[in-house]
């Protein structure tokens, strides 16, 4: 329960923020984007890691190529991608 989860993490001073990995069709991009409806209701931040962190073409390099999971080199692009949406997160959090 999205409700839950960040109750729970704002109970624990932290902050919350989903991150979307990519879009893998028509049934996945239907069902992201209702997630993606409800986080707006719930005021909950979340970021398109495909469409805000990293540029589309850069993701082949990015996984790998037999289940595309992110390789060493995407997980660091996404963290570095991530860290200008953590900041503020964490900013609030501990003021």
């Amino acid at each position: 329960n999205l409700e839950q989860a960040r109750q729970l993490a704002s109970q624990a001073g932290a902050a919350f923020l989903a991150v979307m990995v990519d879009d893998r069709g028509a049934d996945f991009h239907h069902d992201r984007q209702l997630l993606q409806a409800r986080l707006r209701e719930l005021g909950v931040p979340w970021v398109a890691a495909d469409d805000q962190l990293v540029p589309s073409d850069r993701w082949p390099q990015l996984r790998y190529p037999i289940d595309t999971h992110w390789n060493v080199q995407g997980h660091k692009e996404a963290g570095a991608a991530l860290a200008p949406w953590v900041r503020p997160l964490l900013a609030r959090a501990q003021g």
